[in-house]
C-alpha cells in the first residue's frame, strides 16, 4: 500500500485520539462506537503492515506514529468505559455514605447523652443553642445521606 494510506491512518488515528481526550464521559452507545471505530483502525493497521511496500524505514516511523495513537485511544477508552465509572462512582457513593452514617451515630449520641459537649467551652454557648445547632447537623447529614441514596438508585 502507498504511503497515502499510511499517512491517512496515522492522522485519523491521530484525530480519534484527540477527541476521546476532550471527552470527559461516553454514554454506553458513544462508547460501543469508539471501540468499533479503534476495531477498524486497527483492522486497516494489519492490513497495511502486511501489504506494505514501503521502505522498512517508513513503514518503521509510520508504524511509530500509529501506535502512539493507538496505545493513547486504547488507555482513554478504558479509562472512560461507563462500567468503569459506575463502578468508581458506587464505592464514592459508598464511602461517603459510610462516613455520613458514622457521623450521624456521633452526633445522635451526644444528643441522648446530654450534648457530650467539652466543659471548658460551656461558656460560648448556652444549652439550648447546642440542642440546636446539634439538631440541624443531624437534619442536614439525614438530607445528604438522602441524596447520596437517590444517586446511586439513579446509576442503577
Amino acid at each position: 500500500m502507498s504511503k497515502i494510506s499510511w499517512e491517512a491512518l496515522a492522522f485519523e488515528t491521530r484525530v480519534i485520539a484527540r477527541d476521546l481526550m476532550r471527552r470527559n464521559f461516553l454514554d454506553m452507545k458513544l462508547f460501543s462506537e469508539y471501540q468499533d471505530i479503534e476495531n477498524q483502525l486497527l483492522k486497516r493497521f494489519h492490513r497495511l503492515s502486511k501489504q506494505s511496500n514501503l521502505s522498512e524505514e517508513d513503514v518503521k516511523n509510520l508504524t511509530t506514529k500509529c501506535n502512539e495513537s493507538f496505545q493513547i485511544i486504547r488507555a482513554r477508552l478504558e479509562y472512560m468505559d461507563p462500567e468503569r465509572q459506575l463502578d468508581v462512582q458506587n464505592k464514592f457513593y459508598a464511602a461517603q455514605k459510610e462516613h455520613l452514617t458514622i457521623r450521624l451515630k456521633e452526633l445522635e449520641k451526644c444528643l441522648e447523652e446530654g450534648l457530650g459537649v467539652d466543659p471548658r467551652h460551656d461558656n460560648l454557648m448556652t444549652p439550648h443553642n447546642k440542642v440546636r445547632l446539634l439538631e440541624s447537623e443531624i437534619e442536614t447529614l439525614k438530607g445528604r445521606l438522602a441524596d447520596i441514596d437517590r444517586k446511586q438508585a439513579a446509576l442503577a
